[in-house]
């Protein structure tokens, strides 16, 4: 981490209180994450930080950067016109001060699965932690960079138009990986080709001699937006840069810029495939030997939330996809789900929120992917949609006003022989069911 120590902050910023050098573990704009040696970081939001600084303190703060300075505090401040700007500042000097290969990552669902993909076969790697990869968590990201990592892997987030220009002006990538795009945030979005040229304008912050690396179905645009470097990969396309040349059983055969790789998939549904293509071209592009990196490929295990397969008692598969959803996500979560094994299948969808005026209309098209799943269980407002339109259809299902309601349901069934799918975005708490589901078995 590049600045470490009080001392390295006091030439950027006027200092009050300061009376001796400290190491610092960490800057947090959340008073209650605070932790011993954490500089906090006041911003003034939909809530002033200022009003938090002794919560702070009483947790551990060593420092607190700040806008209006209290004398009367007994840490060292260090005051800023903006601390929004004064935060960017230290991300952006901390960004600079990194000699290794930074990639950024963006999409509307793969982000963290990439990430983690990558974090997997790179060596001496700085991944994003968590979910720190907007506005406010870029640039926390950014400033707990460690020096001497050969890598760095982050996620871009946006929520509406603009954030990933920015956000990517201050990742200042080597490499810029976009993931699948799909309707996510239309609230603010309004249409797909919005959110398809936000997530494209992560090639803004590319180095002169960067890459892009993004499905081939949006080379045409991408070649609109940029003058960068474009590598695509494609399911089909034999003119994209990796493409899949056949699959048998969990077999792939792939061409990586002309070179033939195989490798094994335990889920070789369209999007496990499209993310080793990613995976595997930016490897590729980096230099590394494929043929040797599709070992990590083979061996990459999905983490938690976003796919996780836990094996339960009384053979039963309980397939985490709790994390979020929009309707992309959801429809390749279905589609790996189904490909788990020939078991009965039961399905727990929450809602998917955010998506504006067309959420009853979103929420009921998901009914053309479930032909297959023995059981529905759908949980909220928006979810009662799509359960009118499987009773139409005939499907088994279930639904349930709120989580709790489904709690209460699900702690009263015996599961056996099945498989179990997750999923809907954190709002919904439909994610409460995985701990209980794991504790039942």
């Amino acid at each position: 981490m590049l600045f470490n120590s009080l001392e390295k902050l006091k030439g950027l910023f006027q200092v009050i209180n300061y009376k001796e050098d400290k190491q610092i573990r960490s800057f947090q704009f959340d008073s209650r994450l605070i932790e011993a040696g954490d500089v906090f970081v006041a911003l003034k939001a939909d809530r002033d930080g200022h009003d938090f600084i002794q919560a702070a303190i009483e947790k551990g703060a060593i420092a607190a950067l700040v806008e209006d300075e209290n004398p009367e505090l007994d840490i060292p401040q260090f005051k800023t016109e903006n601390t929004w700007q004064a935060l960017e500042l230290i991300a952006e000097k901390s960004r600079d001060a990194f000699k290794g290969k930074t990639i950024a990552v963006t999409g509307s669902c793969g982000k963290t699965t990439i990430k983690q993909m990558l974090l997997h076969s790179l060596n001496n790697c700085y991944a994003t932690n968590g979910n720190f990869n907007g506005l406010l968590g870029l640039p926390i990201t950014l400033t707990h960079l460690i020096q001497n990592s050969d890598y760095a892997v982050v996620e871009l987030g946006t929520d509406e138009i603009g954030n990933i220009d920015t956000l990517t002006n201050i990742a200042k990538p080597d490499f810029a990986i976009v993931t699948s795009i799909g309707p996510a945030h239309l609230e603010m979005f309004k249409t797909i080709s919005n959110i398809v040229t936000e997530k494209l304008s992560i090639a803004n912050g590319l180095s002169e001699t960067g890459s892009l690396i993004i499905p081939h179905e949006y080379l045409t645009r991408a070649k609109e937006l940029t003058d960068k470097n474009i590598l695509t990969v494609s399911l089909t396309d034999n003119q994209a840069t990796g493409y899949i040349m056949s699959t048998e059983d969990k077999q792939v055969k792939a061409s990586i810029n002309s070179q033939e790789v195989e490798f094994i998939l335990e889920d070789t549904s369209s999007h496990k495939l499209i993310n080793a293509l990613l995976v595997l071209t930016l490897l590729d592009s980096m230099g590394f030997d494929i043929q040797q990196e599709k070992a990590t490929i083979e061996s990459f295990k999905a983490p938690a939330g976003r796919g996780e397969q836990t094996f339960l008692e009384n053979n039963v598969t309980l397939f985490d996809e709790s994390y979020n959803a929009n309707p992309l996500s959801m429809k390749k979560a279905i589609e790996s789900f189904k490909n788990l094994s020939k078991n009965k299948k039961i399905a727990i969808f929450g809602d998917m929120l955010e998506l504006g005026e067309d959420e009853v209309l979103l929420h009921m098209q998901l009914a053309n992917f479930c032909e297959g799943i023995n059981t529905v269980y759908t949980v909220g407002k928006l979810m009662s949609n799509l359960n009118t339109q499987l009773e139409n259809m005939k499907i088994d299902t279930k639904h349930f006003e709120n989580y709790q309601d489904m709690l209460e349901f699900l702690a009263s069934q015996t599961f056996e022989n099945c498989d179990i799918l997750v999923k809907g975005s954190k709002g919904s708490k439909v994610s409460t069911a995985i701990e209980l589901l794991k504790s039942k078995n």
